[in-house]
């Protein structure tokens, strides 16, 4: 009894923060339209009419079909135990009753199957983190900085690849540690790794960088018997052959349609060398400066001085790492550190790729809040330091809560009569609207406001307008450029600083008359 009391106090802390996660992620699932989806959800209809799970298409690895095809099990099942078993009558139910007939609830519970998968990234963060100190805290910390962050939820929910990567991502990083810090076991442990960098690899290619971390926690485990000896040498063959054989068990395609495969693979290398629309960045320093802007002030909270905070955590963490454990600092630090380097030499920035060094951030800022709590000497101030980031993750989850509502009201006047409010509060100011922003005003309440005008002036504090409103390109706006929309009225479905092309629901920004300029909208004059 001791012992299960024991254990349950240890899972009890997971338990809250995944259950909650999930619950939050699920309520926010009908957030609207997804650019992506229509093409994801072509290879589930692609298989349905020719049962080939060859998807002739390989910019993308297959590992995201499989998991949009997990969402056809429960409509499956239900026939089967009714008609028998028939793979061909099977295939052809699922494509006319399901896909077709009711396409928009199938991708709804296809969204659901994602948000369970990346949440599972909550668990491997918290098993491994736990088995290095026995440190429910630290664990719960690491998991929670990384289940709450705002950047992840929301594109939790996307039919795309990254966030399923990004769990992969966080198994390879359990199996590491627990590789590096047990006593039995190892080799099974970091070959285990291997089958997991195999299969984030299978969901996108860049996560093959996760063999640079493997490959260092199978060369520290295995220092007896001088540089190149047998055990090493043996270790890192089944490594090898553990990778190859989780990945080709996904996308064997790679090898039966071989063309294809070298086709979209150096279709992607030109594109992210000569660039993508308003993604485009200058590879090299001006990238970077961007990632890690990016890092700093967003990844880990909406709110920027929250994300500073756990941000510079991650980096105390990786002092604390190197300092404490040093093979297994070095084995951590060495992914982050190759994996941004390599995009920051890219000429495209997308947020999203950005999305697979998160576990090893978390683990890292998790540390961090450890590693000042125990050199703080006096007690009180002990307990003030875990209170405040207690503060942080209340309030962090907080705002994914908010968001979800935002979410669950995309169809009502909320939106509207939130920046009517906003308007009101704000007397002082000047608001340059469209025609079709005080067409919505004035019917939230029939009033005129004298702040409010349709010309544009020298005295001007805001420019406001609609998303799809009056842009040279609609639904186009400037990228990685966070700031110039300060304010904005609409669903919180995503970080509209970082995705130009997102093709969701309207919303009312608000902007300066400089920026309103430089971004295309045409002014009513």
């Amino acid at each position: 009894m001791q012992q299960i009391r024991k254990i349950a106090i240890i899972i009890l802390p997971l338990i809250v923060i995944f259950s909650f996660v999930v619950v939050v992620n699920l309520a926010g699932v009908d957030f609207g339209y997804q650019w992506e989806q229509k093409n994801m959800t072509g290879f589930v209809n692609q298989y349905l009419r020719t049962g080939s799970l060859l998807p002739g298409w390989y910019n993308y690895p297959p590992m995201v079909t499989y998991v949009e095809l997990s969402a056809t099990i429960p409509y499956a099942v239900p026939y089967v135990l009714h008609h028998g078993f028939d793979l061909r009558q099977l295939r052809q139910y699922l494509l006319d009753d399901v896909v077709k007939a009711n396409f928009d609830a199938f991708v709804l519970n296809i969204r659901k199957v994602f948000v369970g998968v990346t949440a599972l990234a909550l668990v491997w963060e918290y098993l491994g983190v736990y088995a290095v100190n026995k440190r429910a805290p630290e664990a719960f910390f690491a998991a929670a900085f990384l289940g709450l962050s705002w950047e992840l939820t929301y594109q939790a929910r996307w039919i795309a690849p990254h966030t399923v990567m990004m769990q992969f991502g966080a198994l390879t990083v359990m199996f590491i540690m627990l590789a590096m810090t047990r006593e039995k076991n190892k080799k099974l442990w970091i070959i285990l790794a291997g089958v997991a960098a195999g299969l984030a690899t299978a969901t996108k290619y860049p996560a093959g960088l996760l063999l640079l971390p493997v490959g260092a926690a199978a060369f520290f485990v295995t220092k007896e018997g001088g540089l190149f000896n047998r055990s090493r040498i043996l270790l890192f063959l089944g490594i090898g052959l553990a990778f190859v054989a989780a990945y080709l068990l996904v996308a064997p395609g790679t090898l039966l349609e071989f063309d294809a495969f070298m086709s979209a693979i150096r279709y992607e290398m030109t594109h992210y060398s000569k660039g993508h629309g308003q993604q485009t960045v200058v590879g090299g320093w001006p990238h970077l400066i961007l990632e890690l802007n990016y890092f700093a002030r967003v990844l880990f909270s909406a709110f920027q001085p929250l994300a500073v905070l756990i941000f510079s955590m991650s980096l105390v963490g990786m002092y604390a790492y190197l300092r404490e454990n040093r093979d297994l600092g070095i084995t951590l630090v060495s992914f982050p550190v190759v994996y941004v380097a390599y995009f920051s030499l890219q000429n495209v920035m997308f947020v999203s790729n950005m999305v697979l060094i998160m576990p090893f951030l978390a683990v890292f800022a998790a540390r961090g809040v450890m590693y000042i709590f125990m050199l703080i000497p006096v007690q009180p101030a002990r307990f003030a330091w875990i209170g405040l980031f207690a503060i942080v993750v209340i309030v962090n989850s907080g705002w994914l809560v908010y968001t979800v509502g935002t979410l669950q009201d995309r169809n009502t006047d909320r939106f509207v009569k939130e920046f009517v409010a906003f308007v009101d509060a704000a007397p002082e100011e000047t608001f340059y609207v469209t025609e079709q922003v005080k067409e919505a005003v004035t019917a939230v309440d029939g009033q005129t406001r004298k702040n409010i005008s349709t010309e544009l002036s020298s005295e001007v504090d805001w420019v406001v307008f609609y998303f799809y409103e009056d842009m040279r390109n609609p639904g186009y706006w400037p990228v990685n450029k966070p700031g110039i929309a300060p304010k904005a009225f609409g669903p919180l479905d995503i970080n509209l600083d970082y995705y130009a092309s997102w093709q969701g629901d309207d919303r009312i920004l608000l902007t300066t008359v400089e920026h309103a300029r430089r971004i295309g909208v045409i002014f009513n004059q």
